[in-house]
């Protein structure tokens, strides 16, 4: 049975647990110039003023309770990092929405569970960097090891940069 849903990724990232199967790639977005992250924030802020985006389509199977996703996993891994260096910035500024981006985007907590989970899980390769990197457990982030944590990281980094010269520019409203 396939459905066909035409919603924004935050609504996707806000209302499913994702998992990138075993099999698909680990992250292999770059931030060098023209590539990936750096396109996908260009194309971000280029339509920020109130435009929309059509970002691509991800293609996702349930499997329990969550998703896995087929296609896309690029896309959702770079919007999480997105969100999780606007939470920060917002953490350091001691913003009032900076549980409100976490609980929303970020990680999912239950009366029954023990701590929180992540929305978005990456292969067996990345997700225990990934997890550290998004969600800033306390033991903190490690040092990136594979080439694709580099890259996870190199894509925080950039995208942290451009989110706090873009809220030193305008605003924290224009995040």
């Amino acid at each position: 049975n396939i459905n066909y849903r035409f919603v924004g990724i935050a609504s996707i990232l806000q209302a499913e647990t994702c998992r990138v199967p075993e099999y698909q790639r680990s992250y292999s977005w770059t931030v060098d110039a023209e590539e990936q992250v750096v396109e996908f924030w260009h194309d971000l802020s280029t339509v920020a003023a109130g435009g929309q985006y059509f970002l691509g389509t991800i293609v996702m199977s349930k499997e329990g309770d969550s998703s896995l996703i087929i296609d896309g996993q690029q896309r959702l891994a770079t919007t999480s990092i997105l969100l999780a260096a606007i939470r920060d910035h917002f953490l350091v500024k001691g913003h009032p929405k900076t549980g409100f981006v976490e609980t929303t985007y970020l990680v999912s907590e239950t009366l029954k569970s023990t701590g929180t989970t992540p929305k978005l899980t990456l292969n067996i390769e990345d997700d225990e960097y990934f997890s550290r990197l998004v969600q800033r457990e306390d033991s903190g982030v490690p040092n990136s090891k594979q080439p694709s944590q580099i890259r996870l990281r190199a894509a925080y980094e950039y995208l942290r940069a451009k989110i706090d010269a873009l809220a030193a520019a305008k605003s924290e409203d224009a995040l």
